[in-house]
């Protein structure tokens, strides 16, 4: 890459309010091998800080927060080519990980299932594709996912696919619970006080155990933290997010769920 691209990488992915964990993962492990390009001779203490550095950029995601722990290890460990390796070795697990969870979760999907989600995650989607070209005929119910919608794009991608869908407004999904089969979602993070995703997750959550339907959440190991580190992190973007014309107080929090 050519010189800068490390810092390019990091704010693309303190900007992206859209992309899902496994997509801004792994572009801070692509940012992580520029940096390694740019600056062959850099220390431990520089690599640390600018793994940092992507951690700040996005800090409600656990596999980022992981991965800056796995490059920081291996540093101190052997160096730049520790580190390189290291890299590799877990974006190619977390490359693994969509397919391998959708193979474990289609158990759980029952033939004929009406299935709602809610924003967009790249093994959420890879689940339901297995499950439609599996031949359960599956319908799914995809809310917009409010303010950048995610959830029209899951819709559209599935619909691309030929599977069933229906889109609703976010604050009717948690009514929409009791007509369907099963709630799965992704996750940003699996802290000790429970899953971290979208807004709306929680209310989702709740409807289902009112409503008495399995509440499956799709998350990789490379996603957990064994102790919280999050900090009350609450997803804010600019407040134009929200609305066109927002007053100069006006603040916008698209908050996560645990």
């Amino acid at each position: 890459m050519a010189p800068g691209a490390s810092d390019r990488l990091l704010r693309q992915i303190a900007e992206d309010h859209r992309s899902g964990a496994t997509a801004l993962t792994r572009r801070a492990g692509e940012a992580l091998l520029a940096f390694l390009k740019e600056r062959p001779g850099a220390s431990p203490e520089e690599l640390g800080r600018f793994a940092e550095g992507l951690v700040e950029a996005q800090p409600a995601m656990a596999s980022i927060r992981n991965l800056a722990r796995h490059a920081r290890e291996a540093a101190r460990r052997g160096g730049p080519s520790a580190v390189r390796a290291a890299v590799e070795a877990f974006l190619e697990e977390l490359a693994r990980s969509p397919v391998e969870i959708a193979e474990r979760a289609l158990p759980l999907i029952p033939r004929g299932a009406r299935v709602l989600t809610i924003s967009f995650s790249a093994t959420v989607f890879e689940a339901l594709r297995r499950a439609h070209e599996a031949g359960k005929g599956i319908f799914v119910v995809c809310p917009e996912s409010r303010p950048l919608r995610e959830g029209l794009r899951l819709a559209r991608e599935l619909a691309a696919l030929g599977v069933p869908v229906e889109v609703c407004v976010d604050a009717l999904a948690p009514s929409l619970v009791g007509e369907c089969d099963l709630v799965v979602v992704g996750g940003d993070a699996l802290a000790p006080e429970g899953l971290v995703n979208k807004c709306g997750t929680y209310a989702l959550a709740l409807a289902a155990s009112s409503e008495r339907k399995p509440f499956v959440a799709l998350i990789s190991e490379l996603k957990v933290l064994e102790r919280s580190s999050l900090n009350g992190h609450s997803g804010r973007c600019p407040p134009t997010r929200c609305s066109r014309r927002p007053s100069k107080a006006s603040a916008c929090a698209t908050p996560t769920s645990t």
